[in-house]
Order: structure tokens, then C-alpha cells, then sequence
């Protein structure tokens, strides 16, 4: 079971909350003994949707919450974080990250360019070309996190 303390923020086409609100360390660390969570997602800067602007992640936050609790820690709002934000995060603590907003892009794009060819599609053409845009996001992040190759 995954939890969540902290406001992760949306940036969704102007909608819903921005504000941004870290994930307090002592509250998690309450929330994690009182609920036995098998993991937690943090706030530490991150929201979901495309970022508006350059995100700044919080790692300092991250750190502290990484010292203190026993669970893997989550990254919602991976979508346009650099290479960098997703290695430092790992270092300090986060196992598991979401990138939907990235993957729901890259299968309309790939989609798309599909259909810009001119060419006729069946059902079939069409899954393999939104397999092949989510694909594309995998691989691209299992490089950056360093995991590629090793299941």
C-alpha cells in the first residue's frame, strides 16, 4: 500500500493547487508507524503535470525523510524532471517514480505521427503505436535511473 503525506501540487492546464507544501518529516514518520504503509509518496517541490517553469525539488526535505523512515520513498509529478533530480532522488531515497503525464504524451505523439503518414490503421497497428510511445518513456527513464538490464 502506497501513502502520501505533504500536498503534491497540480499543474494541469491551470488547474487545481499549486501551492507548494512539504512533506513534514515528524508527520510522516507518525503516519508511517499508524498505518504500516509499504511505501510513501513525498512532497518535496514536485507536482503533477508539467512543471510551469523549472521545478526545484526540495532535496534537503528528501534527505531528512530518507534518514528517518523505514519505507521506500515515492516521486509523483516525474514529468519533466532532469536527469539529474531523478538520480539525485534515488540517491536520497526514492524508489518508485510516476511519469503519466510523459507517457500519456508520448503515445499521442506517437499515435499521431501515425496518422500524419497517411497511413490506414486497424485496432492492431494502432496498440502497437501507443505501446511503442509508453515504451519510449520507459526506456528512457530506466536509463536515467540506472536500472536497464537489470531485472
Amino acid at each position: 500500500v502506497e501513502g502520501e503525506v505533504g500536498a503534491i501540487g497540480a499543474n494541469g492546464g491551470g488547474k487545481g493547487d499549486t501551492q507548494i507544501r512539504y512533506t513534514d518529516v515528524t508527520e510522516a514518520d507518525t503516519y508511517c508507524r499508524r498505518t504500516e504503509v509499504d511505501a510513501l509518496a513525498v512532497a518535496i517541490g514536485n507536482a503533477h503535470g508539467w512543471y510551469r517553469g523549472d521545478p526545484h525539488l526540495n532535496f534537503d526535505v528528501l534527505r531528512a525523510i530518507d534518514r528517518r523512515l523505514p519505507v521506500p520513498l515515492v516521486l509523483h509529478g516525474g514529468t519533466g524532471l532532469s536527469e539529474t533530480d531523478f538520480r539525485k532522488g534515488v540517491e536520497f531515497g526514492i524508489r518508485k517514480v510516476n511519469v503519466a503525464t510523459a507517457v500519456f504524451n508520448s503515445v499521442e505523439d506517437s499515435v499521431r505521427r501515425m496518422y500524419a503518414d497517411g497511413r490506414e490503421s486497424g485496432y492492431f497497428e494502432l496498440s502497437e503505436k501507443e505501446a511503442e510511445g509508453a515504451y519510449d518513456v520507459a526506456r528512457r527513464h530506466m536509463r536515467w535511473f540506472g536500472c536497464s538490464g537489470r531485472a
